[in-house]
This record gives structure tokens, C-alpha cells and sequence, in this order.
């Protein structure tokens, strides 16, 4: 009996004991900073979260307007879970983390590794240090163990700045940083959220890392990241001045199914004068990812050294087997200072979109709806450009569709032997690009709309006009080659403007997987605009006065003399109006006053270089307000 009532005394001394431990594990809300705090700093109420853990229902840690100089720093929270997150909120006013970093080249001011279902929300953090030494690296650091990653965490709704009082954060900073050490898939960094958050100063704006092999190869491969609604670059810009770093505004590797969403890049720099290695300046950098690039701005991205590095609103190499999204994006600003590349060169110095292919690379990349903008330089440049350029070479030919886009180069060349491109198909044998119903326009001197061959000994063919183009590559059976007007292109604002708005040459094809604009507006479903806006004037109603007016044009490709056919809903005097592919007028002509009903008119073609054409029909309608129609033709000479 007494050995009975020791074993029951000490089972309920355990009972007991582990009842009361999970009593203690923190619930509810607490509070930091002001007035009768829970906590006096926050190194104390995470101290007491690491001990005590999270109990049923979760904790809110409440942070009080002020400066805190301190860093914090979660490892393997104990009972956090979807239905017990822990949630860090700055509350009542702004809330700034501001601690000193050290000699080390890994300080940051929030470090969460191997946790979950954990939220930093309204917490800023502004870099406390002054010099090299005691300046942090890192904004908010995510990182896993070998076998256990981070997931479900969200930083969201505040600001980094980083670089201290230097004119310029250094190499290597990032203001928030999705770092992998996984040993096995359980160690990726998977479904984590970056949600407008605005990165100043710093040479990377968002990074995440998932696991790969030396060659970038993925071995272990993050899945659902998502960066989301951030502004990056608007105060001071993302950039690096010295050694060999690159900047790059979202800046990711080795992830599967990620979402880079909504973003605003405003500016990326790259000042290093004399790089070891050769560096980028990148709104959006990619090796071996796939998911969806969609509803991004990009304003203003320069390499702004003599050497001979890149700058590029999107480089992208897709991880084999995957599809990566391109959708609805604004790309523009992109330039670098000029330098003179050299003859037998290959390679392309500014860039719209570049696709490449790494180790385990070689997804297909769909390019659907964007609007891409190479601005003129005030002088001609010694190095080449392209809008869209899709690499070959000897690791292997690799697809992407290019649809829907307007694609413009304003850039000039000083070199014959360079190039100034609307589209680039590094492959010398056709089949890796599928490409139509596009804008393309290289409007500065020795631009071209399109080369292909552009592989290491591959055979240069330089298309200066659509129709070689056409001729050359077989493809943009259905693209157009014209100006556009935007509001403001100096600014990145690539909405259209008049008299770009209307006109039914910008109409495209439905595409089933974009069913909205850049600004979330619907697309018209049987005539949609190409490139990224829709705008408020509808194309389908452009098209339907086409219809009403039946214009046809024949011969076509013609020669000499074209005869058009139309119907004249009123009586009164048509206008006939012929134009270049830069949509300059190059014949007008009137008739005499003719009846309403179907009619035949002659147009004169003599003088005109072969090439692509616009005829436009202005005809009288009985509200007087008038309808014109326009037919796209061919001359032949």
C-alpha cells in the first residue's frame, strides 16, 4: 500500500507539473514600451516566448510607438500553429526597431529561424549603425535549419532602410532576406509572405534563397513565397557603389510556384566603377524559379559604370519542367552608360526581358500583356539593346511564348556592328519562340525589330522591318509596328494615352489566363489591348465600326495601285489615309462628295518603299460625327 501511494503521489506531481507548464505558455495579448508595459524591452518578451511558448488561441505582442535599439531573434517556437499564430503589431503610432550591428558580416534586425505561423506587422527597422563596422546587413532574416525551414511567416506593412549614414548601403544588404540551409525537402522555406513592405538603401531589396548546387542547380527547391504590394527603391535607391556586387530590386533562386505580385520598383543602381566580376543592375532577377511576375512597375534601372555588365528589368531562368508567368508589367527606365562593346560580341547590355538557361533550367516562360520601354539615350550608344531577348546556345534550346506585348526600343546605335531590337531569338533554328500578335518598334538608328542566330557560332540574321521579320523567323504573322503614346513615359507611367487610346491596332487575342490589366481592370473579352493597360475606351466598339463600314483592301500585298471597298453609311466627302509603320501619314487624299452605299476607290502607291502599311477610311455618318475604319497592308516593289 505504501509503494501505491508513492507511485500515485508522484504521477500526480507530473500531472500536476505538466499542467501547470502548459498553463504558462503565453496567450492573448501583451504590450511593450509606454505606459505599465508586460514587458519593458522586446529581447524580454521574446526571451519569455522561447521558454514558455505559445499556448492555445496564440499570442499578439503588442509594440508601442518609439524607438527600440534592439535586435530580436526567434528560433523553433514551441505550439505555434495555424490556430496558435504568434503575431509581433505596432500599435498606436510608429514603431522602429534601430539596433547596431557588429563586425559581422550577418547582423540583421530580426532573425526568425525554423519557425511558423508567425506575423511581424507596422514593425520598421532603420539601421542604427554609422560606419562599415556596426552597420547591419539584413532587414528581417528568414531562415531554416537542415531538416526544419520556416514557413507561414509574413513581415508585412512597414519599412527597412539600411547603410546607416553612408551615401549607400554596402555589398550584400538586403532588407528582407528568405535564406535556405535545407539538407532535405522538410528544410525548405516555403509559403512565406513579404506584403507591402518598402525597402530603401539597401543593394537588394528582397532576396529569397532557396537550396541549390553550386552551378544554381535546385536541390532543394522553396515553394509558394510570396512578395506582394512592396515599394522598393522610392526614398534612396536599391544600389551598390564599389567591389563586385549587383542590385537588384526582388532578387530570387531555386523557388517553385512563387508570387511577385504588384510590386513598384522605382529605382535599382549599379555605380561600381571597376567591378572584379562582371555585375548586374536588375528590377527583377531569377535564377532557376517559375510562378508569376504580375501587375509589376518598374521605372528606372541603370548600370551606371564603363564595364561591360547588364541592365535588365527581368532575367529569368526557368527550372526545367515549370512554367514561369510574365503578366501585365510595366518595364521601363532601363538604361546603362555607354561603353564600346566589341565587335564580335554576343552579348546584349540593356535589356527588357532576358531568359537564359542555368543547370536544371530550361521552363517554359510565358510573356503575355506587357509593356516594355527602352528610353532613347541623348547620344547613340556602342553596345546592343533588346526589348525581349531569349537566349541560345550550347546547354540547349529552351521555349517561351511572347503574346499580347508592346515591345519598344528607342535606343540608337553608333556601331553597325551592334544592334538596337525590339525581340531577339538567340537560335539559329526556329521553334523554341512562339511570338504574335505584338507591338514591335526599334525606331533609332541601326534599330532593328528583330535578330535571330545570336548564339556562339551561330549565323546572325538582322531583321530591320516587321515584314523581314516575318519573312526571317516566321514569326508575328498578326504584330504591328507603330508608335504609342503613353501619359508619362519619363516617369514609368506606361498607361496609354491619345491617340494610342482607340486605336484598334492595339487589339489583341483573348487569352484565357489574363482576364485583367495591370490595375485589376477587366479585359475586354473579344477585343482586349495589348500590353499591360486597358484602357477605358473599348476596342470592341473601334472593331464594330469597322464592321459597319466593310473595308477591304486588294490587291493585297499590292503594287502600283490598291482598290478599297467600302460602305459609306451617309452622303458626303471620304478621307483616305495612308501610313508608315511609324504611323506617319504618307498619302491623304479626299474624294468628291459621293453617295451612301457601297463604293470603289483607287489609291495611288507609286513611290512608296516596300514594307508594312495602315490605309485608313474616314467616312460621313448621319449623326455627322463620322466613323473611320482602318485595313493593314503590303506593298510590294
Amino acid at each position: 500500500m505504501l509503494l501505491m501511494a508513492k507511485f500515485l503521489t508522484l504521477w500526480a506531481s507530473l500531472l500536476l507539473s505538466a499542467l501547470g507548464a502548459h498553463a504558462q505558455a503565453l496567450t492573448g495579448t501583451v504590450t511593450i514600451g509606454g505606459a505599465s508595459p508586460t514587458y519593458p524591452t522586446l529581447t524580454a518578451a521574446v526571451t519569455d516566448l522561447q521558454n514558455r511558448g505559445v499556448g492555445l488561441g496564440g499570442l499578439t505582442v503588442a509594440v508601442r510607438p518609439g524607438t527600440y535599439a534592439e535586435s530580436i531573434a526567434l528560433t523553433t517556437l514551441m505550439g505555434s500553429s495555424a490556430t496558435s499564430p504568434v503575431r509581433f503589431v505596432g500599435r498606436g503610432g510608429l514603431v522602429t526597431l534601430q539596433p547596431l550591428g557588429t563586425t559581422a558580416a550577418t547582423d540583421a534586425a530580426v532573425t526568425i529561424t525554423a519557425c511558423s505561423f508567425v506575423t511581424f506587422d507596422s514593425l520598421n527597422v532603420a539601421d542604427g549603425g554609422t560606419t562599415a563596422a556596426d552597420q547591419l546587413e539584413t532587414g528581417y532574416l528568414i531562415i531554416g535549419t537542415g531538416t526544419v525551414g520556416s514557413t507561414r511567416i509574413t513581415v508585412s506593412n512597414c519599412t527597412v532602410r539600411l547603410g546607416g549614414g553612408a551615401a549607400l548601403a554596402g555589398t550584400g544588404t538586403r532588407g528582407v532576406y528568405v535564406l535556405s540551409a535545407a539538407t532535405a525537402a522538410s528544410g525548405a522555406n516555403s509559403n512565406n509572405r513579404i506584403l507591402n513592405v518598402r525597402v530603401d538603401k539597401a543593394a537588394t531589396g528582397v532576396r529569397l534563397a532557396g537550396r541549390a548546387n553550386f552551378s544554381g542547380q535546385p536541390t532543394f527547391p522553396d515553394f509558394g513565397n510570396e512578395v506582394r504590394g512592396c515599394v522598393l527603391g522610392a526614398g534612396r535607391a536599391i544600389a551598390v557603389d564599389g567591389g563586385s556586387g549587383s542590385a537588384a530590386g526582388i532578387s530570387v533562386g531555386a523557388q517553385r510556384a512563387m508570387l511577385l505580385l504588384g510590386n513598384r520598383i522605382d529605382s535599382v543602381l549599379v555605380r561600381n566603377s571597376n567591378p572584379i566580376l562582371p555585375t548586374n543592375a536588375s528590377a527583377f532577377s531569377l535564377d532557376n524559379a517559375s510562378g508569376r511576375i504580375e501587375g509589376n512597375r518598374v521605372s528606372y534601372v541603370r548600370y551606371g559604370a564603363l564595364a561591360n555588365s547588364l541592365a535588365q528589368g527581368i532575367r529569368a531562368s526557368v527550372i526545367l519542367g515549370d512554367t514561369l508567368k510574365v503578366f501585365n508589367n510595366f518595364l521601363g527606365g532601363i538604361s546603362r552608360v555607354d561603353f564600346a562593346a566589341g565587335t564580335t560580341d554576343n552579348s546584349i547590355y540593356a535589356l527588357g526581358i532576358w531568359l537564359f538557361r542555368q543547370a536544371g533550367g530550361g521552363g517554359l516562360t510565358q510573356a503575355f500583356h506587357n509593356t516594355i520601354v527602352l528610353p532613347a539615350a541623348s547620344v547613340p550608344v556602342a553596345y546592343s539593346s533588346a526589348g525581349f531577348y531569349l537566349s541560345g546556345g550550347s546547354s540547349g534550346a529552351f521555349p517561351a511564348e511572347l503574346r499580347n506585348n508592346i515591345i519598344i526600343n528607342r535606343l540608337s546605335t553608333s556601331v553597325a556592328t551592334q544592334g538596337a531590337f525590339a525581340v531577339v531569338d538567340g537560335n539559329s533554328a526556329r521553334g523554341s519562340l512562339t511570338s504574335n500578335t505584338n507591338l514591335l518598334l526599334a525606331s533609332g538608328t541601326n534599330g532593328a525589330i528583330g535578330q535571330t542566330g545570336r548564339e556562339l557560332g551561330g549565323t546572325r540574321i538582322t531583321s530591320s522591318t516587321l515584314a523581314n521579320w516575318r519573312t526571317n523567323s516566321s514569326y508575328d504573322t498578326r504584330s504591328v509596328s507603330k508608335t504609342v503614346s503613353f501619359v508619362n513615359e519619363g516617369t514609368g507611367d506606361l498607361h496609354l494615352a491619345a491617340p494610342s487610346v482607340g486605336d484598334r491596332d492595339l487589339a489583341g487575342d483573348a487569352l484565357a489566363s489574363v482576364l485583367t490589366d495591370i490595375d485589376g481592370t477587366p479585359r475586354n473579352r473579344t477585343a482586349p489591348y495589348i500590353g499591360a493597360d486597358e484602357t477605358a475606351i473599348p476596342l470592341r466598339s473601334a472593331l464594330a465600326k469597322a464592321a459597319v463600314v466593310r473595308l477591304q483592301a486588294y490587291p493585297n500585298p499590292a503594287a502600283g495601285t490598291l482598290t478599297l471597298r467600302y460602305t459609306q453609311p451617309s452622303a458626303g466627302i471620304v478621307r483616305i489615309v495612308v501610313l508608315d509603320a511609324l504611323g506617319r501619314p504618307v498619302r491623304v487624299q479626299a474624294t468628291a462628295v459621293q453617295p451612301a452605299g457601297s463604293q470603289a476607290q483607287p489609291v495611288s502607291l507609286a513611290g512608296l518603299a516596300a514594307g508594312i502599311y495602315v490605309v485608313q477610311v474616314s467616312v460621313p455618318t448621319a449623326s455627322n460625327m463620322g466613323t473611320t475604319a482602318a485595313v493593314r497592308i503590303s506593298v510590294l516593289q
